[in-house]
């Protein structure tokens, strides 16, 4: 392994360990309390007052005893954490930055120390077109930094596969879990029965079967190439740090699977951020799939680019398609509302185009 792992959140904040990770000289630290994720991961915000100044960093714990998504996706290595051990993370700066310093393991769960960087936080706002240009491309070099390649199918890494991308955000993830437990829970159940309400037959019986046996889109898609798949490419895990050469920050790896590159394209389109953005999304796909030809080279076969984004796309219409219904219904702003109902007619085209590859 790359990285070490300490063996207690107590040891990992000890201040000779702190100082080792930064380099100075620790006066005294402070834990303060953040709100956690939708997962049931825990936050907390460290500040260290160290000789050259206060060095701010994030804590986040997880365990699969309190995190539905672990939960749901059968994570019992903690990928966030296998992926930067393992150093596979380190492979995609300085592009990219994983903003991970250190990782503990121990009965209670698994710990993540890393830079708080909040003020490069994508903001809740339709993306301007050189920021959808730039998340597209780095997203494209995941994609070709790790096109096809062994390692990721090593089980102690625990990399979701195909079905398991497709379980988390399913009504019978809804049903499994409490509503204290996922806060989803709801949206999933409800959204399934709204969406038969709100969508022509034909899509309902494409999804409908696919709900109940997912392995002929399974088998479809493992007629393509795999590759690192982020698997929740969006606003609150991003970060652009503007500088003469923008980076890129990249958080929350607890969905990351070994999938088809499509399945974090088509999610990040989902995003609002993203469908209204200053940039058509025909446009913005046509640019992801250039920049991943050109990162490819060789590799990349134009044959399969067609099948590989309808799969990837009706892969994203099943994750996402209860929660926009629930959304078309329930959201309290009306052009909200009105919006997903565009998404939802956008995700009955893409349901017909893409059985055709089933």
């Amino acid at each position: 392994m790359a990285h070490e792992l300490y063996h207690s959140v107590d040891e990992l904040l000890a201040p000779e360990n702190l100082t080792k990770l930064t380099g100075s000289q620790l006066k005294y630290i402070r834990c303060l309390p953040m709100e956690g994720g939708l997962s049931g991961s825990s936050l907390l915000r460290i500040e260290a007052d160290c000789t050259d100044g206060t060095r701010r960093f994030v804590l986040k714990r997880m365990a699969s005893q309190r995190d539905w998504i672990m939960a749901a996706s059968n994570d019992h290595h903690c990928r966030s954490v296998t992926l930067w051990q393992s150093g596979l993370l380190d492979r995609l700066q300085p592009t990219i930055a994983h903003t991970i310093l250190a990782g503990a393991h121990d009965a209670t769960g698994w710990a993540m120390l890393m830079d708080d960087v909040s003020p490069t936080l994508m903001s809740n706002r339709p993306y301007t077109a050189n920021e959808v240009y730039l998340l597209l491309n780095a997203l494209a070099t995941v994609h070709a930094t790790f096109w096809e390649a062994a390692e990721l199918t090593e089980p102690t890494l625990g990399l979701c596969n195909h079905q398991q991308v497709l379980d988390v955000f399913t009504s019978a993830t809804g049903r499994r879990f409490p509503a204290t437990i996922c806060p989803v829970s709801k949206a999933l159940v409800e959204g399934w029965s709204l969406l038969q309400e709100l969508i022509a037959p034909d899509v309902i019986d494409v999804l409908d079967r696919l709900y109940r046996d997912p392995q002929p889109l399974c088998n479809a898609l493992a007629h393509y190439p795999k590759t690192l798949v982020h698997g929740d490419y969006r606003g609150p895990n991003l970060g652009i740090e503007w500088s003469s050469a923008p980076q890129i920050m990249l958080f929350d790896w607890q969905l990351a699977a070994c999938s088809a590159a499509t399945v974090d394209l088509a999610w990040f389109f989902s995003g609002h951020n993203v469908l209204f953005a200053s940039v058509a999304p025909d446009v913005a796909i046509d640019y992801y799939r250039q920049q991943l030809a050109e990162q490819l080279g060789k590799r990349f076969d134009d044959d399969w680019w067609q099948p590989l984004l309808a799969l990837g796309q009706l892969t994203n219409v099943l994750r996402r398609a209860c929660l926009k219904a629930w959304a078309a219904i329930n959201h309290t702003d009306e052009t909200y509302r009105a919006n997903e109902r565009k998404m939802l007619d956008i995700y009955s085209d893409q349901v017909r185009t893409a059985v055709q590859w089933l």
